[in-house]
């Protein structure tokens, strides 16, 4: 599987990896329903909300996700016209070494 580092995700710098589409078949209804499974007020995410914060916007910022056990994935935060803010994506690629699909 692969892997994120400080430096990059499978030895990819960060900056370099490329984001072509966002596959949501298995978590497109998570993000969906996000308030449901908290016990405080939540905001419930739309996927193509998430997909412009990911591909659409040229300022967003990629990182080790924060508290990852696996390391497997990455945080994308960038930001959502239709949303009206930053969003934090988790994604996990769908291959290794990382290509454009998330």
């Amino acid at each position: 599987m692969a892997r994120a580092s400080e430096g990059g995700y499978d030895d990819i710098p960060y900056g370099e990896l490329s984001f072509e589409t966002v596959d949501w078949t298995h978590r497109g209804e998570y993000i969906r329903t996000r308030s449901q499974r908290k016990g405080r007020p939540e905001f419930d995410v739309k996927p193509e909300w998430a997909n412009e914060a990911v591909l659409d916007d040229p300022n967003a910022v990629v990182t080790p996700t924060p508290g990852s056990k696996s390391g497997d994935t990455i945080t994308v935060i960038g930001h959502s016209s239709a949303a009206g803010r930053l969003l934090a994506v988790i994604l996990l690629a769908k291959k290794t070494p990382a290509g454009g699909d998330w």
